[in-house]
C-alpha cells in the first residue's frame, strides 16, 4: 500500500485531469505493487523553493512495505523523476524523492 504525498510549488492547472491516474500506476509499476493499492495526495501551490530558486520544484514522499533498498532505491527515483518530467515538465534536478520503508504493524 504505497502512500505518496507530492509537494509543489507548481499550479493545479500544471495537473492534467488524468494526473492521479497516470502517477498512481507509475508508482505502481516502479515498486511493482497493485494499483488500487497505492494512494497520492497532491499539494500543490505550495511556498516551497529548492537552492534558493522559486522555479518549478517538486518534493515526493513515498512510504511503502518491503519495498525499497539501496539496490532498488536509484531505479525507483530515476523512473519516477522521468515520469514527473514528462507529466508536469519538472525538471529532474528539480526534484526531490523520499522513500521510506514502512513496518507492517505501522500500516493498519
Amino acid at each position: 500500500m504505497p502512500l505518496c504525498v507530492l509537494r509543489t510549488n507548481l499550479r493545479h492547472s500544471a495537473f492534467g485531469e488524468d494526473f492521479h491516474r497516470l502517477f498512481s500506476k507509475c508508482v505502481a509499476d516502479a515498486l511493482n505493487k497493485p494499483h488500487e493499492k497505492v494512494t497520492v495526495v497532491l499539494e500543490n501551490e505550495a511556498n516551497m523553493s529548492r537552492g534558493g530558486s522559486k522555479e518549478s520544484t517538486v518534493w515526493l514522499t513515498i512510504e511503502s512495505v518491503g519495498v525499497f533498498s539501496a539496490e532498488k532505491n536509484k531505479q525507483i527515483s530515476q523512473t519516477l523523476r522521468a515520469h514527473l518530467r514528462n507529466l508536469i515538465l519538472v525538471p529532474e534536478n528539480r526534484v526531490v524523492i523520499t522513500l521510506r520503508d514502512l513496518p507492517k504493524d505501522e500500516l493498519v
